[in-house]
């Protein structure tokens, strides 16, 4: 079968854009050589957008696609690569524009530098990769409800670029908001997906409208624009009208399960943090909603997954028990980042949002049996030493300095993707089916994103050096127990490792 160029084109663009955020994107003209050197600025990479994280997982998830899509023609229309592009090449665009408004903070007299060319010549490289790619697709969607779910899609896509806030005069667009980039990316999803994803987006959208409600902040046009078409995105989920819930009882535990997980999710709309100053004169608070942070758009995704799971059952959702154990973990670095600071306090939406988890985690864990106590426990206690690694610093109890031997990396979608592998690893090894596959992939793909965090950095930490060593680990376990497995006495390359396959 003749390989597909586009999808070439779509893996030297996700390279050259992730090879772009760790170049600098904007150059000041400025001479600030009048003011001393302490004036002189350092040019902003791209990893000094808050978007960048985001970019990154999107264009490594479309270089895996394209290279899978490379060497087996035929799974290239099977895949997602059409969607990976288009979500790699808006987050680029994102980055392109945050950067820009930090140099405008600056100083007036400034462009972009060659890190921000090569950065958007990929994202140009992505389009013209993924429209060539699924132009026969694109031909036969002409229906007028596809037509016009992809304007609302582009509109709210256009519209997460605009400022949605304002603050001593600086500007915020929305794609800076945890829950705005999640809703990007299910808007971008939802054109040929049922409409309940519709409904998704727009609830994430208001998240990322109530992401900017703390005092001090002023609200722009883009975000009542945002909150417009997070009104239009429900109505959209509600036109093919509501099915007839059927009259069968429905099991206790899993009535409940699914209320503590849309109230958790409604939680976030809550205060969560008190944050008092003052003086002599009086005591000024501000009471931040939990939404600015990545763990809670990221718990609210395992809550609506959890919840999907319990109505419609599908073999590729998560275990109950595996979704309750990412929430308390998320749920929990959200207490520690609003709790963390003499003039922090967690408020009542936190403690609602502990409770629901609470009452997750207990009902997650009827049934679950005690873990056998053989060989498996060894790889099982490695995907716990990562996490005693990684998740400490997102708690804000160790500096950047002390200890060096705990920092890994800053918390964001990276590290917290990380953590949601290896509770799946966990799972994996506990049920160890007869595929042995993601017991290789995982682990790599955990090194990947190490590696990412840690090329950042730009130097090798103690905590970087454990993580990977762990990942090496874990492979070298699955190799053991492929061997095991087949009943061989020595140890070989296993398939999926092997590159003369390709």
């Amino acid at each position: 079968m003749r390989r597909p160029w586009p999808a070439l084109v779509l893996l030297s663009g996700g390279a050259l854009l992730l090879v772009a955020l760790y170049l600098p994107w904007q150059r000041v003209s400025f001479d600030f050589h009048e003011f001393g050197d302490i004036f002189t600025p350092e040019p902003f990479e791209g990893w000094a957008s808050t978007v960048a994280p985001a970019t990154a997982l999107a264009a490594l998830l479309l270089v895996a696609l394209s290279a899978v899509a490379f060497v087996r023609p035929e799974l290239s229309t099977r895949l997602p690569i059409g969607r990976c592009a288009l979500a790699a090449a808006y987050f680029g665009v994102a980055v392109a524009a945050e950067t820009r408004d930090l140099g405008k903070n600056l100083a007036p007299e400034i462009g972009f530098a060659y890190g921000a060319y090569l950065g958007l010549g990929a994202v140009a490289a992505l389009l013209v990769g993924g429209l060539a790619l699924r132009q026969a697709e694109l031909r036969q969607l002409r229906s007028l409800s596809y037509v016009a779910s992809a304007i609302l899609v582009s509109a709210l896509l256009l519209v997460f670029l605009l400022p949605w806030a304002t603050f001593s005069g600086f500007e915020y667009r929305g794609i800076l908001a945890p829950p705005a980039q999640v809703a990007a990316v299910v808007a971008i999803c939802m054109p040929r997906a049922p409409r309940s994803l519709a409904l998704v987006c727009g609830l994430f959208t208001a998240a990322a409208f109530s992401a900017w409600s703390p005092a001090g902040f002023d609200r722009e046009y883009g975000a009542w624009l945002g909150i417009g078409l997070a009104i239009a995105f429900a109505i959209v989920s509600l036109s093919g009208g509501i099915r007839r819930p059927k009259l069968e009882p429905i099991p206790w535990p899993k009535l409940t399960l699914s209320a503590a997980g849309l109230m958790l999710v409604a939680s976030f709309f809550l205060p969560g943090e008190a944050v008092c100053s003052g003086d002599e004169s009086g005591t000024v608070c501000v009471f931040p909603r939990a939404w600015s942070s990545d763990a809670a758009s990221g718990a609210a995704i395992l809550a609506i997954v959890l919840i999907v799971g319990e109505f419609r059952r599908r073999e590729w959702l998560p275990p109950r028990a595996e979704l309750a154990a990412g929430i308390a973990l998320l749920v929990t670095t959200l207490g520690f980042q609003f709790g963390h600071g003499e003039m922090n306090d967690l408020w009542y939406g936190f403690w609602i949002g502990a409770a629901c988890t609470a009452v997750i985690v207990v009902l997650a864990a009827i049934g679950l049996s005690a873990p056998p106590l053989d060989a498996r426990l060894a790889p099982i206690a490695l995907c716990v030493a990562y996490l005693a690694d990684v998740v400490p610093p997102w708690w804000g109890e160790f500096s950047f300095d002390w200890p060096r031997f705990f920092w890994f990396a800053p918390f964001s979608w990276i590290t917290l993707t990380g953590a949601l592998l290896a509770l799946t690893l966990i799972r994996l090894w506990l049920e160890r089916g007869p595929d042995l596959r993601p017991l290789f992939l995982l682990p790599v793909v955990i090194a990947v994103l190490a590696t990412l965090d840690l090329a950042r950095a730009e130097t090798m930490t103690l905590g970087g050096g454990i993580v990977l060593a762990l990942c090496a680990l874990l492979v070298l376990f699955a190799w053991v127990e492929r061997a095991r497995l087949l009943g061989q006495g020595q140890l070989r390359v296993p398939e999926i490792l092997r590159i003369d396959r390709l």
